[in-house]
């Protein structure tokens, strides 16, 4: 069985023998220069043998067209890039937001990086593009202020431009899956209850995710990630995305409840920290856990999250070793 059939075994809902496994990370030096990414993604599938492979786009690339100015220096020292300037001062900004289309210039490059990569990879497993939802885009473009705009009455005024961001999103997903992504990793990182409300993201969160989400109708493998410490685990069962994915075991559901409770598949069992810093045992105690629950069924094993910077090889080559050590005890 190769990996492509290996993954939609497992979204098949059929029981494994093998585990699927994969990470993810950000490259900053070398993530505006798509053959370069491509490249080091290409390595680390073929270094550590991964079994599906998610795109390691910038965390600002979907920003960069509407004019903000980011600084990518703290992602090398283990932070996340930073916003230095905004287009978006005040709530009418949002009335002049541009429409986008893939040959805007860091949607093109992304979309170049990707089919160099699937050129690459020459289809010996999946490989999902991270794209993100348009309230977490507008979030971003604006260093946060988009709550605040809907909280001082501008909803109109934000509801506009969600509706031209999910537009441009849609058009990248459905790229991404004409040119052989198996489909999309869709980034929500407003969906934690320390940022929003469930009741602000059912107005200005899930109307625009969902629009965006049917460019990637055509694809097999399309991810949802709930970002945060405090998701709300409800308002997603019925997203029409094949799995699911969140930090497990920093936020709930914890796995358990999420094999029992959501209809997709669960990617995830793996606390990300835990990789950065080397923690051998709580490694081995989650990837033990992960797996004797999942009984082989519904899990793709994966950190909750991309791993933040350094980390060492030889941790993933433990992960490796212990999740085929659990795998002969358990399957």
């Amino acid at each position: 069985m190769n990996k492509t059939e290996l993954i939609k075994e497992v979204l098949a809902g059929k029981a494994v023998k093998t585990v699927p496994f994969s990470f993810w990370c950000h490259y900053p030096k070398i993530d505006h220069d798509p053959k370069a990414l491509a490249q080091q993604t290409y390595a680390n599938f073929q270094d550590f043998d991964l079994d599906y492979v998610k795109t390691l786009n910038s965390g600002m690339y979907a920003i960069e067209d509407y004019g903000a100015t980011i600084d990518y220096q703290p992602v090398m020292e283990g932070g996340v890039a930073e916003l230095v300037a905004s287009p978006i001062q005040n709530a009418a900004d949002w009335a002049n937001l541009a429409e986008l289309d893939v040959t805007a210039p860091a949607l093109n490059r992304e979309l170049n990086y990707l089919s160099q990569l699937l050129d690459l990879i020459e289809g010996k497993a999946p490989v999902i593009m991270t794209i993100f939802s348009p309230l977490t885009t507008a979030y971003k473009l604006s260093g946060g202020q988009v709550l605040n705009h809907i909280q001082a009455g501008q909803g109109d005024l934000v509801r506009k431009a969600l509706d031209k961001i999910a537009h441009s999103t849609a058009l990248l997903a459905q790229e991404a899956v004409k040119r052989g992504a198996s489909g999309v990793y869709f980034a929500s990182q407003l969906a934690d209850q320390n940022k929003t409300t469930e009741s602000l993201y059912r107005d200005y969160g899930l109307p625009y995710d969902l629009k965006a989400l049917q460019g990637a109708k055509d694809g097999w493998f399309n991810v949802l990630h709930l970002h945060g410490d405090h998701i709300m685990p409800n308002l997603f069962k019925d997203y029409p995305t094949q799995v699911i994915n969140w930090h497990i075991g920093e936020s709930e559901p914890s796995l358990a409840q999420g094999l029992a409770d959501y209809s997709q598949t669960i990617m995830g069992g793996l606390q990300r920290m835990t990789i950065t810093h080397d923690q051998k045992e709580a490694i081995d105690q989650q990837i033990e856990s992960a797996i004797s629950q999942s009984g082989g069924r519904g899990l793709l094993l994966s950190p909750g999250c991309g791993i933040r910077l350094p980390f060492k090889a030889e941790t993933i080559r433990y992960i490796q070793e212990r999740k085929a050590h659990y795998e002969d005890i358990y399957l």
